[in-house]
Parts: structure tokens; C-alpha cells; sequence
């Protein structure tokens, strides 16, 4: 996957200039990405658990901080998700969160890339 559909650099660049604080920016995607497995974890387990609130809470969790960081794919699969879990089909939900886990992979092993000072 290319890492432009991973990651929109422009995002934080925006972030950084509305905070006045390009280091805070970059704090927030760093807590971001080390954020990522856990995030994905709650989504996986609560549809596993077959429980929709749970599932919707840490799917739009991770959906807003995706739109903040400019993890549009990522914010994309959540999206996909949602819908999901609002028409009740879980378990479809469930097999679409394997692809949200290979999304958030492919964004985490690019992280020190993302962070470097040339990217952002």
C-alpha cells in the first residue's frame, strides 16, 4: 500500500499551524500510532464479544483520531465499520476488521517514517 494512502503529512502540517505547537503535533501522532494495536484489539474483541457499543465506541474512537492525523485509509475502514455495526451485521464487521488490522500494520511499520522531520 502507498504510503500516501496510509497518510496525509498535510494533516498534521494543518494540525501543527491551528495548535502553535509543531511538537504537540507530533506528540499526538506518535501517541497515535502507539495507540494503534490497542485500538485495534478493542475493536476486534468487542465484535467478537458480539457487543455493539463497545464496538461502536472504539471504532469511532479510532475513526476521529484517524481524521486528525490524516490516516484517511484508516479512517476509511472505520467508516466501513460503522456502517456496519449500525445495520447490525457483526459479523460481517467482524471479518472487515481483519482488514483494518492489516491497514493499521502497514501505518504502524511506517511510523518512524511518518515522524521523521523531512515528513511532517
Amino acid at each position: 500500500m502507498p504510503d500516501e494512502a496510509l497518510f496525509d503529512a498535510e494533516v498534521i502540517h494543518t494540525l501543527a499551524g491551528n495548535l502553535g505547537n509543531k511538537a504537540l503535533a507530533y506528540r499526538f501522532l506518535s501517541d497515535y500510532l502507539d495507540l494503534l494495536p490497542r485500538r485495534k484489539s478493542r475493536i476486534i474483541d468487542a465484535l467478537g464479544d458480539q457487543d455493539p457499543e463497545a464496538a461502536m465506541d472504539a471504532i469511532l474512537s479510532l475513526k476521529i483520531t484517524s481524521a486528525m492525523v490524516g490516516a484517511h485509509d484508516t479512517e476509511d475502514r472505520c467508516r466501513i465499520l460503522q456502517s456496519l455495526v449500525i445495520r447490525g451485521n457483526l459479523t460481517t464487521a467482524a471479518l472487515e476488521a481483519a482488514a483494518l488490522g492489516s491497514t493499521i500494520e502497514a501505518l504502524a511499520a511506517h511510523a518512524q517514517r511518518i515522524l521523521s522531520p523531512t515528513t511532517c
